[in-house]
């Protein structure tokens, strides 16, 4: 059951669309804008509920009509979907989607259509569904999710009402994780670290098997500071081949997003020992020694832009480009900064 009170750390984005499903007029087209794993699909759901609910008044669904029971049995047939199919949303998934709008609801007040990663939709597919979302059929209310909204044409943006979902402050996060997911503080003040933002991600991080390869990885980057530089591009290609040939859904490994985001941890725990010589605050305190070590012996700039490769990495990654590659590519533009 997805319901409003359920998002966690978003209550300008709940509070908004709280307030617009009140008013007499609830907008056809909305844009959901930020990283994932902050609320996003949960906000969705929730709206569908809020719209089609016949009983509730309180922006929640009442959870006892029958919209409500199909809703949290999964069997609501008025809730569509749209994601890539490969790489893309194609033309021909546009124009089923069209098609389908054009009927009238089977159940609520409205159907909800959910656009997952709207940015892949090709140019064909996109010229063609701007022509929808300009006019849509009665009765249809389009959710489209996307990390940026600069992904996408202007006259689409343009259509939508924006509602931005922000990354998630740590100790929210930290906390969530304990309450709910029975972690000790010092684990998830660790997975909060590495989710940088997402709720989502910090769950997955917790999950059996990825903590356990944190260690794998620190052992690489700390390695890649004294690595020959033949070793350092067998290494590149290696984790290329490895990370190429990893489908998204195998959870048993961890994936490119999360070496970045524990490579980000480990840099600026090496800023802060060198900028002020603290490692109280240091976020890999099992390697606090170490870190010290290193951070003695390299220059705070080369520290910074490396922190910062590795953070545009990550965000590259929100684009879907070839992970093998990236890796390579980090991996060797990181040892050419230790250099």
């Amino acid at each position: 059951m997805k319901t409003f009170s359920q998002i966690i750390g978003q209550k300008r984005a709940v509070d908004f669309l709280k307030r617009v499903i009140s008013g007499d007029r609830v907008p056809h087209g909305y844009l959901f804008t930020g990283i994932n794993g902050v609320g996003k699909s949960t906000a969705a759901l929730a709206l569908a509920r809020a719209v089609n609910c016949t009983s509730d008044t309180t922006g929640d669904g009442c959870g006892r009509c029958i919209t409500c029971r199909q809703l949290s049995s999964g069997n609501f047939p008025d809730i569509m979907s749209v994601g890539p199919d490969g790489q893309n949303i194609k033309i021909e998934q546009i124009r089923e989607l069209n098609r389908g709008l054009n009927y009238k609801p089977v159940s609520g007040r409205f159907r909800v259509t959910i656009i997952e990663r709207a940015e892949t939709m090709s140019e064909e597919a996109a010229n063609s569904f701007l022509k929808t979302l300009e006019e849509p059929p009665q009765g249809n209310i389009i959710i489209l999710k996307v990390v940026d909204q600069r992904d996408l044409l202007p006259t689409i943006v343009s259509r939508c009402q924006r509602v931005p979902f922000n990354p998630l402050n740590r100790d929210v996060i930290k906390g969530y994780l304990v309450e709910h997911h029975n972690q000790d503080e010092s684990t998830a003040y660790l997975a909060a670290g590495i989710a940088d933002g997402s709720l989502g991600r910090a769950i997955e991080i917790c999950e059996e098997g990825f903590l356990d390869n944190r260690r794998e990885l620190i052992e690489l980057l700390i390695g890649l500071f004294d690595m020959p530089g033949d070793q350092v591009v067998e290494t590149a290609i290696g984790y290329g081949k490895k990370f190429s040939k990893k489908g998204q859904e195998d959870k048993s490994d961890i994936d490119l997003y999360g070496v970045t985001g524990i490579w980000k941890t480990c840099l600026r725990d090496l800023l802060l020992v060198k900028v002020n010589g603290n490692c109280d605050m240091i976020e890999n305190r099992d390697y606090r020694e170490r870190i010290q070590g290193l951070a003695a012996r390299h220059d705070a700039d080369k520290l910074i832009e490396g922190f910062f490769l590795v953070d545009s990495y990550q965000r590259d990654l929100l684009r879907n480009p070839n992970t093998g590659l990236l890796m390579e590519k980090m991996l060797l533009e990181l040892k050419m900064l230790s250099s």
